[in-house]
């Protein structure tokens, strides 16, 4: 069976660029998703010794998107983003080790110090969501694991708090989330963008200092309404 991996739409040279540099983790994961190749770092990283990095997270058992920003003062740079696939027809049980282990290599790499995930809904199709709600299980295990303290959103606060509207469709999510992120291109695939905006989302939650304090106390899991 083909092991899970982290995938991103690039060009053929940016993918061997990429393969190069990371060409295999220790458990066969490509990773292949750095922003940096579209979006220069800052070239002077003392400005960023206080940084906040948050893993944003959106939970599959297909497809986890996932992106890493660091905040400052309100201003968001995506070091990371992109998805952790797994093949259809496997083994379900293989397809959440595979999201584990693709999680926890994420948490290892990013040392994330916050990690900000969708509240999960059951609306329509609950067989589906049965399947959502065990990867997400897998997925909050590897952020306990790691130490890596969790906040939950809805999805009305993602959209408020990137767009300023609780109910703007999902398009405009995605365009503010590129804006905010000087990114060249709304980042596909949409999990990607979604697990962005949570980033983001949680950025502005933690800016207070009341929100800050509470996120420094805990340690576990914490739900930020």
């Amino acid at each position: 069976m083909s092991a899970g991996h982290f995938s991103r739409a690039r060009t053929a040279e940016q993918f061997e660029k990429s393969r190069e540099r990371f060409p295999k983790t220790q458990s066969g994961l490509e990773v292949c998703c750095h922003a940096e190749e579209t979006r220069p770092i800052l070239k002077s990283r003392r400005r960023w010794l206080h940084f906040m990095r948050i893993l944003g997270i959106d939970p599959g058992y297909a497809i986890v998107g996932y992106g890493v920003v660091e905040t400052k003062d309100g201003a968001y740079q995506p070091l990371e983003y992109g998805a952790v696939t797994t093949p259809a027809g496997a083994d379900f049980g293989l397809r959440l080790k595979e999201i584990y282990e693709g999680m926890t290599q994420l948490l290892d790499m990013f040392r994330p110090r916050a990690a900000s995930v969708e509240k999960l809904f059951f609306i329509n199709n609950k067989t589906t969501g049965i399947g959502v709600a065990e990867a997400r299980g897998v997925i909050l295990l590897a952020l306990s694991q790691a130490g890596v303290p969790l906040f939950e959103y809805t999805p009305m606060q993602v959209k408020q708090a990137v767009t300023g509207y609780g109910k703007a469709q999902k398009h405009q999510v995605q365009e503010m989330t590129r804006r905010l992120l000087a990114l060249p291109e709304i980042p596909k695939p949409d999990d990607a963008a979604d697990a962005l905006a949570l980033a983001i989302c949680h950025g502005q939650a933690a800016g207070s200092d009341l929100r800050r304090r509470m996120m420094e106390r805990k340690g576990g899991t914490t739900h930020v309404l």
